[in-house]
């Protein structure tokens, strides 16, 4: 069975509101959600030092992941569903230790066959993964050059990214859900 690589911040996790309450707290800096249109938010504003947005990154999962909801309620029972056509590896390169990462994982209900945790967007390419569902613009390109099939989970970040045959675009958990049993489905007719 192939697998499909879920991303933890923005996709499972609803990270970003947090995170910018973090950010402002620690740094002055205010920005709304739907003010970031870069995925490196030091591009958009230049006067946020990179430093101070690593370390706000992963002081939001050390000293707030309670407060980090799913992004869909509905999460839990759809991972679940999904389990029929794929293993599920949560595919991350989130700022947060390993056990932060299944703790959180465990007490918002995901099951999941996997917990692959890199440094960089690229260390997520992995040969058995069929599949990704990411937020990250630049990994979707860079994925979909090399073959592999994403879903692009909308955010104001990737909102001018367009849809190809290998990448999907997807506003919610529905589509996600939908498009994964698609591929799925396909998959099984070769």
């Amino acid at each position: 069975m192939r697998a499909v690589g879920i991303d933890l911040d923005d996709v499972l996790a609803d990270f970003t509101p947090v995170w910018l309450r973090v950010l402002e707290d620690h740094s002055g800096f205010k920005a709304d959600y739907n003010d970031i249109k870069a995925w490196h938010i030091e591009a958009q504003f230049p006067n946020l030092n990179r430093s101070v947005i690593m370390s706000t990154l992963e002081s939001t999962w050390k000293e707030k992941h309670d407060e980090i909801q799913l992004s869909d309620r509905r999460i839990p029972t759809i991972i679940d569903n999904l389990r029929q056509f794929y293993k599920v590896y949560i595919t991350t390169a989130a700022l947060a230790s390993d056990d932060l990462i299944i703790n959180w994982l465990a007490m918002n209900g995901i099951k999941y066959d996997r917990l692959v945790h890199v440094k960089h967007h690229s260390g997520k390419l992995i040969e058995e993964v069929y599949v990704y569902v990411d937020d990250n613009p630049i990994m979707a390109k860079e994925f979909s050059e090399l073959g592999k099939k994403v879903v692009l989970f909308r955010r104001p970040w990737n909102e001018n990214t367009e849809g190809n045959e290998n990448i999907l675009i997807a506003d919610n958990w529905d589509e996600v859900e939908q498009l994964l049993i698609d591929i799925a489905d396909r998959r099984a007719e070769d």
